[in-house]
């Protein structure tokens, strides 16, 4: 099963006072495992990340490929796992984001406003000024943790 078995094309919506994100638009209520548990973390440019728990599982996997001593593999895997949340859509296709993903990616009590974009195995979830000042290719304050993921991927060459 691939994300595009699960979900439909991107969007902007909000993300609610209890950090509910609605996806009833973005996954399909119809077809196998649409509502099955799908894995949330930290993404590579201050995004989240959402997956299925196969594409989840494939990413470990590939990873463990790289063997148990390589140290660049071994703290990009930390990171994404230390973020990691397993997340099931309510009976409303909404999930819950954790506060430190919220944060992470740039949400606060004020601005709960996201956009959801696709990516070949993935749904990436922006903060919406984030976003649009990544499609600018602007500069913009990231969390150290996110950077320290980004460097650490880019030195693994997944």
């Amino acid at each position: 099963m691939t994300l595009l078995d699960d979900f439909t094309p991107a969007g902007e919506v909000k993300i609610d006072p209890k950090n509910r994100l609605p996806l009833g638009g973005q996954i399909k209520k119809e077809g196998v495992g649409s509502a099955e548990s799908k894995m949330l973390t930290i993404g590579f440019d201050g995004c989240l990340y959402l997956m299925p728990e196969p594409d989840w599982d494939a990413l470990q996997s590939k990873l463990s490929e790289h063997g148990k001593t390589d140290m660049r593999a071994i703290r990009f895997q930390r990171t994404i796992l230390y973020y990691a949340s397993k997340v099931k859509p309510d009976s409303q296709w909404r999930i819950v984001v954790p506060e430190r993903l919220m944060s992470l990616a740039g949400f606060t009590n004020e601005n709960r406003d996201a956009c959801l974009l696709w990516m070949n195995d993935r749904l990436e979830i922006w903060e919406k000024c984030r976003f649009g000042a990544y499609m600018r290719d602007e500069q913009y304050a990231l969390d150290p943790a996110v950077v320290a993921l980004r460097k650490a991927a880019e030195e693994l060459t997944l």
